[in-house]
């Protein structure tokens, strides 16, 4: 598969998890909240970039939910990890935390 055929299919499988935030997607009054989508508990993928993710924001990989949300980029993430993330998000067994924690 392609890159590109490989993030449609994530972004379509993390639309519907996808829910506003309590981060912003830039300075406060000027922003909106950021969309994400983590999960009940950090799953590893060994990765060639990624070694652990804790969740999905709309624009990438959520490494960690802690004062800010660190995101890499679906840009910066290689082939071969998207396909790793690509079984992890279509896995009916994956868990996912819910809104209100």
């Amino acid at each position: 598969m392609t890159r590109r055929t490989v993030l449609a299919k994530i972004r379509k499988a993390l639309e519907p998890r996808l829910y506003a935030s309590g981060y912003q997607t830039g300075p406060v009054g000027s922003s909106r909240p950021y969309k994400v989508a983590p999960l009940a508990k950090p799953r590893r993928i060994d990765g060639f970039a990624i070694e652990e993710i804790e969740g999905f924001a709309e624009d990438g990989v959520v490494e960690e939910f802690s004062i800010a949300c660190v995101t890499v980029y679906w840009r910066s993430v290689p082939l071969e990890d998207l396909t790793k993330i690509l079984a992890l998000v279509t896995n009916p067994k994956t868990r996912w935390r819910s809104r209100a924690a």
